[in-house]
């Protein structure tokens, strides 16, 4: 099996595997059963994803919970995610971009077919795109998604069930729930975003990302601007889970149209802190530890730099990472 293959099929297989024991043990056949035929009678979208929640995807266990993370946030990456990630990173470090034109502009040098990176080929036919350069750095990206997404929704899900229990309303549990997942991330996030930014700036594979912030800043080089991406993390997704519980509840009477909707609306309005990500890039791509000296950078480059593309970004992880638990019952 090719290589892209494998990684397309393991987020899957991985998925299924993480509910599956849980399952078997627990689903009462005559019950399921009942509640199938009953579902498929009435012909409403609503009804089957109320099966669906409460039967097949049960409460999972800690062991259940990160290998679902996982899971869901390499798919979330190998669908878009990790373009998304170049293509804004880019956009930062160029002091002169601009939402809008300098996005497609960006794009188009990004992707510019070279000899290293051939075109991408359509129906036999040669397009004036490659996916190569979109995907740098991906060994660290999934490496990363691995990782953080089993942090975020095994973080996030538990305490999220300890606030329920604790009397705690929904919105308010989805609240801390969005935080807490969001910093637990930090532990992996930190040094792989260095990694991943000194890619991108320098056009680096993994590897000499890795070795050139080892010989020239040592390991301290791995943990720059970590008060940054605290902040930018527990806001990102206590947004995300906020406002995706808000939107859910009138959105939730269409079906999974309304639930994905609920997710891509809750990711553009969380990019409302996109200038904590331009100071996270700045102190990472340079190095300065003034965030004063920083900030000052940033407002001259422009506070809201690839915010179109990280509205973009941000929605499309709240769909994998958020609604896609929700709608599972998770």
């Amino acid at each position: 099996m090719h290589t892209n293959n494998i990684l397309l099929f393991l987020p899957l297989l991985s998925l299924l595997l993480s509910h599956l024991p849980h399952t078997l043990a627990t689903a009462d056949p005559s019950s399921t059963s009942a509640a199938a035929s009953a579902a498929l009678k009435t012909l409403n979208v609503k009804h089957p994803l109320e099966y669906v929640s409460k039967s097949l995807f049960a409460p999972l266990s800690t062991p259940q919970l990160l290998l679902r993370g996982a899971a869901l946030r390499i798919a979330s990456d190998l669908t878009g995610g990790t373009p998304l990630e170049n293509l804004k990173t880019k956009l930062n470090l160029n002091p002169k971009s601009k939402p809008g034109c300098d996005t497609i502009k960006t794009l188009k040098q990004i992707a510019a077919p070279t000899k290293e990176n051939p075109p991408l080929k359509l129906f036999g036919k040669s397009t004036p795109f490659s996916l190569r350069p979109l995907y740098v750095g991906s060994t660290s990206r999934l490496l990363e998604g691995s990782l953080i997404g089993s942090l975020f929704l095994t973080s996030s899900t538990i305490t999220k069930r300890s606030c329920l229990k604790a009397g705690l309303g929904p919105l308010q549990s989805s609240f801390v729930s969005g935080i807490a997942g969001g910093i637990g991330q930090c532990i992996v996030m930190i040094p792989s975003s260095n990694i991943m930014t000194n890619c991108v700036k320098n056009n680096l594979t993994f590897k000499k990302s890795v070795t050139q912030i080892y010989e020239n800043e040592g390991l301290p080089g791995f943990w720059k601007s970590s008060g940054t991406l605290l902040i930018r993390q527990s806001t990102n997704w206590s947004s995300r889970t906020t406002l995706t519980s808000l939107f859910r509840k009138p959105l939730r009477q269409f079906g999974l149209p309304g639930e994905i909707g609920s997710g891509l609306l809750s990711g553009i309005f969380s990019s409302w802190n996109t200038p904590i990500e331009g100071l996270r890039i700045e102190m990472q791509s340079t190095g300065n530890k003034s965030y004063k000296d920083s900030w000052e950078k940033v407002k001259e480059k422009g506070i809201w730099r690839g915010v179109d593309v990280r509205m973009m970004q941000a929605g499309w992880q709240t769909v994998w990472m958020v609604v896609v638990p929700n709608v599972m019952g998770v």
